[in-house]
């Protein structure tokens, strides 16, 4: 079976629910090696990063991450299900920017 590699990118949305890895398709296995989130806020920001499978949350990580710093998350996860994937959100709203995600992945 084939390994192909995949990345997302996006900014998180305040205290909302972000998805910074998708579930990967029916039958697929997507291992997770990386999630990077920059705070590009002029203030310090609570980032919860979180593995999701349906409804449920299970949080991975709770940082306070410093303006300017990131936040770098690099335990392998894996995502077996259509049903699983990994959000991530802040503890309140920004001062005056939302912090910016990437991800790396590979599906197998």
């Amino acid at each position: 079976m084939a390994f192909t590699l995949g990345s997302s990118q996006g900014t998180l949305n305040g205290t909302t629910n972000v998805t910074v890895v998708a579930a990967p398709s029916s039958g697929v296995v997507r291992t997770v090696r990386l999630i990077n989130i920059y705070n590009a806020d002029t203030a310090a920001v609570t980032v919860y990063v979180i593995y999701k499978v349906d409804t449920t949350e299970y949080t991975l990580c709770k940082v306070s991450v410093a303006a300017g710093e990131t936040l770098l998350y690099d335990d392998p996860i894996v995502l077996d299900s259509t049903s699983k994937s990994i959000v991530a959100r802040l503890g309140a709203a920004p001062a005056s920017q939302n912090p910016h995600f990437v991800s790396a992945y590979g599906d197998q």
